[in-house]
């Protein structure tokens, strides 16, 4: 097999403390806030949701919360919520605890193991690379399945990609592994890349012989055993409802066409990574170029390019286009960003300066925005000057970096830039934005703070039908229903039983035309919710719920 060409450098251990200060910062910035952000609206307060009722219930087969049908998958992402759970107690904490972990242990193993293909130095910058990437953060910080599959599909890709370097039976137990636990995180993506990515190998790699260790005709349907034993729990449970259910709306739909509007033509994808890597736009073309050629002639580094295809062509010709789809694809492309930056710098020079002036004055855009945020959205004074403060370090640090662009201090001064942008994300404005989506969680705090304990909660505004909303009432309340019809909800308010409505203003007004003027309290909505328009909460309180004394 031809070599890659990569210098003896490679060879080159990084020092010690900066791998741990890496990886131990990385760690804080995962975890950081976690329990004061509130839960968004839609998935991640879904999955929270279905965690609590298996606790609550002791059901741990059908996941199941109020408002959450849509949301329903495999169970091992739930289950782990639930864990974490038992541990932490449920909040948001553990609900993100277990995707925190997910997204940390992938970027460990991309160093960990990617230095036997690689070299240490440019694993080490790989996972940096990724790390401040403007999706797989996201993924540690909010509860999605898909931070806990790229765990697992990462596994599978780097598993295959040592079996054929250092051929070795327990590669071919680390991949099925993690294929077993990828399918019962997701289902059928882990499918689709690993046999996109085996289909490639066999079809092209020099050392393709080394892939028939994997022994799928033996492997396979014990990967499988686990998720058929789940289905077949749920199949004796309901008599298969749910899983119709799974196979058209998860499977049959998605090949189809897309869901709740996430569509979008061919190219999407690729859209998507250019924006997700903004950071490092400027090193993409020489990117390609490696991956290209590492192709075309076979070198070791083959793997990596079907590995990216494998995870990026087939949801570009699929018509669903959610942008975490393809994220297993940013693992060999933070690969090859990260040789290029190191060792290519010669490479395609005319590219890499239209691509530097491109992205120095989207980033630079991007920190101005930052700056301007306070000026376009309601933000207290003392939170207005973080804005102003973090923004205008970002500009002065980008502009710094620049400066050095043609010696060797760029690459340093550059990762100091997207390491301190990721802090001021994370650390900084997050628990500022957090009041413009929060709504649903303010609405439980003050229904609790103006009710007697035992008052029965009735939902009339169910726009968006965000799971927050029950998931957060359902930390102070036992009752809670769901009655959109004004008759009813003038029924429930006159009952001598402490009740609580939440209305929409539309309700509140045809409510007080029935009961004349009543005692309002409103929720300003938060400048976002996820998926619909925002949604505002009205309180009536019949007196009966009514703290004494107010």
């Amino acid at each position: 097999m031809k070599g890659s060409g990569r210098h003896t450098v490679l060879n080159q251990s990084p020092p010690r403390i900066w791998v741990w200060l890496f990886f131990s910062v990385l760690a804080i910035l995962l975890l950081v806030h976690n329990e004061q952000i509130s839960l968004w609206d839609q998935d991640e307060a879904a999955y929270a949701g279905f965690a609590r009722t298996m606790l609550q219930t002791g059901n741990w087969v059908i996941p199941d919360f109020m408002w959450g049908f849509i949301h329903r998958k495999p169970p091992l992402h739930f289950w782990n919520i639930a864990l974490a759970a038992k541990v932490f107690g449920m909040n948001e904490f553990s609900v993100r605890f277990s995707s925190s972990l997910a997204v940390w242990l992938t970027l460990f193993l991309m160093y960990r193991w990617g230095r036997h293909l690689w070299g240490a130095r440019t694993s080490l910058m790989a996972s940096f690379i990724l790390s401040t990437s403007l999706l797989v953060p996201a993924l540690g910080k909010i509860a999605l399945t898909d931070g806990t599959l790229l765990l697992f599909s990462t596994m599978c890709g780097l598993s295959i990609a040592m079996l054929i370097r250092k051929p070795s039976y327990k590669w071919v137990f680390v991949f099925w592994m993690a294929f077993a636990l990828a399918v019962l995180t997701k289902g059928p993506p882990v499918i689709l890349f690993t046999g996109f990515l085996c289909a490639g190998l066999l079809w092209r790699h020099p050392d393709r012989q080394w892939l028939y260790k994997l022994k799928p005709w033996f492997f396979l349907p014990l990967a499988l055993l686990p998720l058929a034993c789940w289905v077949y729990a749920t199949i004796q449970m309901d008599g298969g409802t749910f899983a119709r259910w799974m196979a058209d709306w998860y499977i049959l739909k998605r090949v189809g066409g897309g869901v709740l509007g996430q569509e979008g033509p061919p190219g999407t994808h690729l859209l998507f990574m250019l924006i997700f890597f903004l950071p490092w736009l400027r090193n993409l073309p020489v990117a390609v170029y490696l991956s290209v050629r590492s192709f075309l002639e076979r070198t070791n580094h083959m793997v990596f390019t079907l590995w990216f295809l494998a995870g990026w062509l087939p949801w570009e010709l699929s018509p669903s286009k959610l942008p975490s789809y393809a994220v297993v694809a940013h693992v060999p492309l933070a690969f090859f960003l990260a040789d290029a930056i190191l060792h290519h710098g010669g490479v395609l020079k005319n590219w890499r300066k239209t691509f530097s002036v491109i992205q120095f004055s989207l980033t630079h855009a991007l920190f101005v925005v930052i700056c301007l945020l306070p000026l376009l959205l309601p933000v207290a004074t003392t939170s207005a000057y973080v804005f102003y403060v973090s923004g205008g370090m970002l500009i002065v640090f980008n502009v710094f970096a620049a400066s050095a662009l043609r010696t060797p201090k760029f690459i340093p001064r550059w990762v100091a830039v997207n390491a301190l942008f990721q802090v001021v994300i994370w650390v900084l404005l997050m628990p500022i934005a957090d009041q413009w989506k929060s709504s649903t969680r303010r609405t439980a705090i003050l229904l609790e703070n103006l009710t007697q304990p035992g008052t029965t909660v009735v939902i009339g505004n169910n726009r968006g039908r965000p799971p927050s909303l029950p998931y957060y009432l359902g930390d102070r309340y036992s009752e809670i229903l769901v009655e959109k019809r004004i008759d009813s909800l003038n029924v429930w308010y006159g009952k001598e039983e402490p009740v609580a409505l939440i209305l929409n203003e539309s309700q509140a007004i045809k409510l007080a035309e029935l009961r004349g003027e009543l005692p309002q309290v409103e929720v300003h909505p938060g400048l976002y919710t996820d998926r619909l328009d925002k949604a505002g909460y009205i309180l009536l309180i019949n007196p009966e719920a009514q703290l004494v004394g107010r």
